[in-house]
């Protein structure tokens, strides 16, 4: 799952490295940017019980094959929904790099899951793969729905 476009440090950091950031003595930013990850973890934890059941994927059940769908937030800093729909299964690609990187890593995602576990996707019951990009924030993670991207 290399890909030499994308940038090596782009991946999903574990909690503490964002409270050891927030304590950092090097920079207001890499402070900055530990904070608001933690921030944002806990509202999703808080607020996900309270988020209407399979926001996404209710609308979208694909069955037994593979399903994406790409949506872009533009800078909002919205946790639940998934903004503006820009690209689903079988749409070409797009002139955004952070759009077709998405569509592309949700569908490994899928084959990894199907060829490895012979799963039908997350769920192993065909649950649309979704995600958002262009977070107004520099993190990427699961909301319990979806994944999302910020931008860096």
């Amino acid at each position: 799952m290399c890909n030499k476009h994308i940038n090596p440090l782009h991946c999903i950091i574990p909690p503490d490295v964002f409270e050891h950031m927030s304590k950092s003595g090097d920079s207001e930013l890499i402070r900055n940017i530990g904070i608001k990850n933690i921030e944002g973890a806990a509202i999703a934890r808080t607020t996900r019980p309270f988020m209407p059941v399979d926001l996404v994927s209710a609308i979208t059940f694909t069955g037994n094959k593979k399903y994406r769908e790409v949506y872009d937030l533009k800078g909002q800093s919205q946790l639940f929904i998934p903004g503006t729909l820009v690209r689903k299964e079988g749409d070409p690609a797009v002139a955004d790099n952070s759009v077709n990187q998405a569509y592309e890593f949700a569908g490994e995602t899928y084959d990894f899951y199907f060829n490895l576990f012979n799963r039908n996707s997350l769920d192993n019951k065909g649950m649309p793969m979704v995600s958002s990009v262009h977070l107004d924030e520099y993190n990427a993670f699961w909301n319990g729905n979806h994944m999302i991207y910020g931008d860096d």
